[in-house]
Parts: C-alpha cells; sequence; structure tokens
C-alpha cells in the first residue's frame, strides 16, 4: 500500500495509471489511520466483462466501460467525493455515480495492488482538498498536493 498523510473527506482526486495483464487493484479512500476500516474503494481491473471493471465503485456502482482502453495504455481515471455522493470518470467520460456512501468522515487515500505478479503503474497524483458545502468546487486553504510530496509507504 501506498498512503497519502493527510486525512481528507471531500476531494478531487486525478491520476493515470497503466496496468499488466490480470492486474487487479484499487484507490481507497477515507480509509482509517488505525487500519481498522479500508473505507470505500474505486476498482482498477481493465477487464470489461468484470463484475466491478475500473471505475467502478467497489460494491456500490458498477462503473460503464464505455471509456476503457486496451490493458497496457495509460488511463485517465478522476474521483471526486462530497458528503455521501462519489462520481468517477475514466478517460474524460462518466463512468459510475452513488449517493450511497456510508463512510463519509475524514480518512486516507490509499493506493492498493491486489493481486501478485502484476503491476499497476500510477502517474501525475493530483488531490484537491474540498468543502462539502461548496459543491462548485472551491479549494480549502490546504490548496493543492501533489502525491510524491506527501505519500509515505505503509508495509503490512
Amino acid at each position: 500500500y501506498l498512503q497519502y498523510e493527510l486525512p481528507v473527506q471531500d476531494f478531487d482526486l486525478r491520476f493515470y495509471y497503466r496496468t499488466t495483464p490480470t492486474a487487479n487493484g484499487g484507490v481507497f479512500f477515507r480509509w482509517m489511520s488505525d487500519d481498522s476500516d479500508r473505507g470505500n474503494e474505486i476498482q482498477i481491473l481493465d477487464v470489461a466483462e468484470s463484475v466491478m471493471p475500473s471505475g467502478s465503485i467497489y460494491s456500490i456502482a458498477r462503473a460503464d466501460t464505455t471509456g476503457m482502453r486496451p490493458v497496457g495504455e495509460w488511463q485517465l481515471l478522476q474521483l471526486s467525493v462530497r458528503g455521501n455522493h462519489a462520481i468517477t470518470h475514466l478517460n474524460g467520460i462518466r463512468c459510475a455515480e452513488t449517493n450511497g456512501l456510508t463512510k463519509v468522515r475524514p480518512g486516507h487515500i490509499t493506493l492498493q495492488m491486489h493481486k501478485e505478479n502484476s503491476t499497476i503503474e500510477f502517474r501525475d497524483l493530483v488531490i484537491v482538498h474540498r468543502d462539502a458545502t461548496d459543491l462548485r468546487g472551491a479549494i480549502t486553504r490546504r490548496g493543492f498536493h501533489q502525491f510524491g510530496e506527501r505519500f509515505q509507504h505503509q508495509p503490512f
């Protein structure tokens, strides 16, 4: 796991990823510091026929795979979270949305690789902290943070 050190509740996240065949992972958000609760997850699984393909809000909303590119190509994944509402976009196309998030609290954003002998590469990760009361997306006083400056490795 690779974890963003500042807890966030409402945010916009944008990053590119690239997978090898059979790679399975995701991005957890609102993960508790003591690892007792991993919060919610955005799936990374570049298999359009899977139950939860890339961009899905795991176990809540299956992604539309219209925007999915072939395995091995860079994919742009975007996530916007406000309160119990989350929207994902894959390569600029809205692919999943829910008002059913039950874990509405500050927590960490955590990158996950689930399957051995495969790879998920990440690049250009950007997070913008948002105020849940301002759905227009005003940047909070913390503003932008590049993941490269604020990641810590969390071994398990």
